[in-house]
C-alpha cells in the first residue's frame, strides 16, 4: 500500500514537470514570436531608405567609407558584393564588422548577405530550419536545426538569405566578454568556425534566456546574460568533447562500408558537409587528417588479411583501394619496416 502510494506520488510529480516545462516552452514560443516580429519589423522599414542604410552600414562596419566609395564608383565590385556565389578572392578589401556591445539578432528575410569578416565573435543559433553558410574562399556549410556556430574573429563568411520557416539568431559577442565567459573551455584561435550540432536542453535552455534578456532589457540584464553566457559555453564543452567522440563513430562507420573507394568527399556526403569543411571537421576532432586516418585503416585490415586469409598481395591492395601494388607495398614498408611478403613469413614461422 505505501509504495502504491509513493509510485503515485512520483509519477504525479514526474507529470508536473512535463506540465511546466510545456509551459515554459509555450512561453519562450510566444517570446521567440514577438522578438522576431520585431526585428523582421525594424530590417523591413529601413531598407526603404538609403540614408538609413547608409547610417546602418557605418554602425556596423569599422571601413564603411571604403565600402561605399566602392560600392559608388566601382560597377563590378557592387555585383561581387551582393553576389554571394562570388567569392572575394580579388576584392582588395573585407567588410569588417565591429561590436563592443553584446546583442541578439535574428537574420531577416530582408538581409541581403556579404561576405564579411569581424572584430568579435559570432554565434549563429538555428531554432528553427537551417542556415546556409558560405565559407571563404569555397566551402559551404549546412547548420541544421537546434544547432549552432561560433565564428571567431577574422573568419570570413556570409550567411545565405533566409527561408520563411528558417529561423536564425546571431549573437555578437565582444572579444574581452568572450574571454570572461569561455574561461578556456573550448580553444578558439582567429578564424575559427567550430559546429555543435547537437545542443543539449541546459544550453537550449541558456540561448532562451540571453534571448528574453536581451527582448526584455529589465534591470541587470547585462549581468544576467554574462551569466547565462557562461553557463552555455560550459554545457557546449561537454557537447564538444561528446562530438569528438561522435566524429570518430561516423568516420569508422564510413570505412568500415566504403573503405574500398572511400574519399574525403564520400565522408562529407556521408555526414552531409561540404569536402572542405569535412576535411577541418575531421582534423579538428581527431588531430589527424582524413586521409592519414584512411591509411591507417586500411593497413590495420591489410594486415588482417594478410594473417587471416591467403588471398595474394596484388588481390589484398585492390580489395583495399589501392590503385596499384606498388603504393600498397611503399606505405606498408614505411608503416611497419618490411614488404606484405614478409610480413606473411614472419606470421607463418611463428604462428599463434
Amino acid at each position: 500500500m505505501q509504495k502504491t502510494k509513493q509510485s503515485c506520488i512520483s509519477r504525479k510529480y514526474r507529470e508536473s514537470i512535463v506540465i511546466d516545462k510545456q509551459k515554459e516552452a509555450n512561453k519562450l514560443n510566444k517570446q521567440f514570436e514577438k522578438i522576431i516580429k520585431l526585428h523582421e519589423e525594424e530590417d523591413s522599414d529601413y531598407i526603404y531608405y538609403p540614408d538609413e542604410i547608409v547610417k546602418r552600414l557605418k554602425e556596423e562596419v569599422k571601413n564603411a567609407d571604403e565600402i561605399l566609395a566602392l560600392l559608388e564608383s566601382d560597377k563590378d565590385f557592387k555585383e561581387k558584393f551582393f553576389n554571394y556565389s562570388k567569392r572575394p578572392l580579388y576584392w582588395g578589401i573585407l567588410p569588417i564588422r565591429t561590436s563592443n556591445k553584446f546583442f541578439v539578432k535574428k537574420h531577416t528575410l530582408t538581409q541581403r548577405p556579404y561576405f564579411h569578416t569581424h572584430d568579435f565573435y559570432e554565434l549563429i543559433y538555428v531554432h528553427k530550419g537551417k542556415c546556409i553558410q558560405y565559407i571563404y574562399p569555397n566551402n559551404e556549410m549546412i547548420i541544421g536545426e537546434k544547432a549552432l556556430c561560433v565564428i571567431s574573429p577574422k573568419g570570413v563568411h556570409a550567411l545565405a538569405r533566409s527561408g520563411k520557416k528558417d529561423i536564425i539568431f546571431k549573437i555578437a559577442i565582444p572579444k574581452e566578454l568572450f574571454d570572461r565567459v569561455s574561461q578556456d573551455i573550448i580553444k578558439f584561435e582567429e578564424g575559427d568556425i567550430k559546429v555543435f550540432e547537437h545542443i543539449n536542453e541546459q544550453a537550449e535552455y541558456c540561448i532562451s534566456k540571453i534571448m528574453q534578456e536581451c527582448y526584455a532589457k529589465a534591470d541587470k540584464w547585462e549581468i544576467a546574460s554574462e551569466k547565462y553566457l557562461g553557463i552555455l559555453f560550459l554545457e557546449l564543452g561537454r557537447t564538444y568533447d561528446k562530438q569528438n567522440e561522435d566524429t570518430k563513430d561516423k568516420i569508422q562507420e564510413y570505412l568500415n562500408l566504403y573503405y574500398r573507394n572511400a574519399s574525403l568527399y564520400g565522408f562529407a556526403s556521408f555526414i552531409g558537409y561540404s569536402t572542405g569543411y569535412a576535411g577541418r571537421f575531421v582534423k579538428k576532432n581527431t588531430g589527424q587528417s582524413f586521409s592519414d586516418i584512411l591509411s591507417e585503416f586500411r593497413l590495420k585490415k591489410a594486415k588482417e588479411m594478410l594473417t587471416d586469409t591467403d588471398m595474394s598481395i596484388e588481390k589484398i591492395a585492390l580489395s583495399l583501394g589501392y590503385k596499384n601494388t606498388s603504393g600498397f607495398y611503399k606505405q606498408f614498408c614505411r608503416s611497419y619496416g618490411i614488404t606484405p611478403n614478409e610480413y606473411r613469413k614472419t606470421l607463418s614461422r611463428n604462428p599463434l
